[in-house]
């Protein structure tokens, strides 16, 4: 059989080329006099996005997981009850996923659920799980930080099995619990001292890490905007970075103890551009440090504030695009919220769903082979770079705002960051971050027009919108977790 080269297969040499004026002439005859302008869309950082973008040329891609190397496929384990809990996680394990994220009881991610930060509770959970390399574990621990990494150490000794041959993430962030109106886990006193000795306690017994997580979700829940999230999450690496530096630890090992999570929503093009903005960040702040850049450990978690109350079956439709949102932008690791979250806890039908999302796009759709497919795309690229220069500037790091922002100095915070937190207050909610994320998406009368979105919008646009108007004076409907509510009627008149 001959060889056909690319040469010998023009497929569009016949057609003429494409030119950007041939595209704003039939642009005219459409709009009939409108500007073109009218086609630009803002975002909520005030990043215009154009209708159209051409080629970025000489684009290098942002490297994220190893290439062709697949994300982990995690599954939540969040039931209260430890013999339960361990029960979904042996089937999850069995049935596809690659790993387990234990959620505990004042988590972040818990929206009041979560197992109990105990020793036996701990035992009872990972009974009958081999924790081989194969198997990533990620913990999500609640105010007892200190806790969680011991007693896990305590574990695998009597096990007889090597901390350093499991893959394990501690999940250890005492800026994002205070941030969410928790309690300080660390220690008052000296902050510094106390965190850096939980890594180093921890190191020392041989975990591999990564130890301290810098969560977006803390900004994300609270209705936070992309840049402001990367601002957050950097910031807070930074600080993280600080304290274990003036702990004794070399800058090189400390960025190793540190990794990413941040949320990844319906909004496609924006999360894949944050994904990839995070990295070219992290980079900027490893130069600053006169280190070779190295990958961080960027986990996703499908957003927590676009799930709705109300058809709770379009939130597969929202996951699946946020789970192709965060592999392409280069997670390492997704977790898949199941579709009813927002009515309690999941059965087993909305985990399957949320578990089989991600083994479809991998297996099928083999997102995974191409390594930053948004390389070189003129929209992403230009989202990206303007990402990272908002994020930068809004950042608690520069000067204005230097040290512990978050938990012990948080009125130096930018008041970007700040101006969510107050509009959760607006509404009614003591807690910010458990608040105005929790929007419901769905049918409601917008800008007092009486006009209706019977359509899944996002959630930042619903947001946004209830911004512009006095909030209710009525409180929520009780619910029986913390979690988005069923929206109300506005009182007529």
């Amino acid at each position: 059989m001959p060889d056909t080269s690319a040469d010998d297969l023009p497929l569009a040499a016949d057609f003429p080329p494409a030119t950007r004026e041939q595209w704003r002439k039939l642009v005219e005859n459409v709009l009939k006099g409108t500007p073109e302008t009218r086609l630009l869309i803002k975002t909520y950082d005030a990043l215009a996005i154009e209708p159209l973008y051409g080629r970025k040329a000489r684009a290098q891609p942002i490297a994220g997981r190893p290439p062709a190397a697949p994300w982990s496929i995690m599954q939540r384990v969040d039931h209260p009850d430890p013999e339960a809990a361990n029960a979904e996680a042996v089937h999850e394990l069995e049935n596809g996923a690659t790993g387990v994220s234990f959620v505990f009881a004042g988590a972040i991610g818990a929206y009041s659920y979560g197992l109990p930060a105990g020793e036996e509770a701990i035992a009872r959970a990972l009974e009958g799980i081999h924790l081989d390399p194969g198997i990533v574990l990620d913990l999500e621990p609640g105010p007892h930080v200190r806790d969680t990494g011991h007693l896990l150490a305590r574990l695998l000794k009597r096990r007889g099995v090597p901390p350093a041959s499991i893959n394990v993430s501690f999940g250890i962030d005492p800026i994002g619990i205070a941030a969410i109106g928790g309690a300080n886990p660390l220690p008052s006193g000296d902050h510094v001292g106390a965190f850096s000795g939980i890594l180093s306690d921890l190191s020392a017994q041989g975990f591999r890490g990564p130890f301290a997580a810098a969560d977006g979700r803390v900004i994300h829940n609270a209705g936070g905007s992309e840049a402001q999230e990367l601002a957050y999450v950097v910031a807070v690496a930074v600080e993280y970075l600080r304290m274990l530096e003036a702990g004794g630890i070399a800058l090189d090992a400390a960025r190793g103890m540190i990794y990413f999570r941040l949320a990844a929503d319906v909004d496609e093009f924006l999360t894949i551009a944050k994904f990839r903005a995070l990295r070219m960040l992290w980079a900027r702040v490893e130069d600053a440090c006169k280190l070779a850049p190295a990958r961080p450990l960027v986990l996703a978690e499908t957003a927590w504030r676009m799930m709705t109350k109300r058809d709770p079956y379009v939130n597969m439709l929202r996951a699946t695009v946020a789970v192709v949102a965060a592999g392409l932008g280069g997670a390492d690791a997704i977790t898949v919220l199941p579709f009813t979250m927002a009515l309690g806890l999941p059965d087993r039908f909305a985990r399957r769903i949320a578990r089989n999302t991600q083994l479809v796009l991998l297996e099928e759709s083999h997102l995974a082979k191409v390594t930053d497919p948004a390389a070189g795309a003129g929209g992403l690229e230009d989202i990206t770079e303007r990402l990272c220069r908002a994020a930068w500037t809004i950042s608690p790091t520069s000067r204005r705002c230097r040290s512990r922002c978050s938990m012990c100095h948080r009125s130096r915070c930018p008041r970007s960051l700040r101006r969510h937190s107050n509009r959760c207050r607006a509404f009614g909610s003591p807690n910010p971050s458990r608040s105005c994320a929790r929007r419901p998406i769905g049918c409601w009368r917008a800008r007092g027009h009486g006009r209706k979105f019977s359509s899944p919008i996002s959630a930042r646009r619903l947001s946004s919108a209830r911004g512009r108007h006095s909030p209710r004076t009525s409180s929520p409907p009780a619910e029986s977790r913390q979690g988005p509510v069923t929206e109300q009627p506005p009182a007529k008149g």
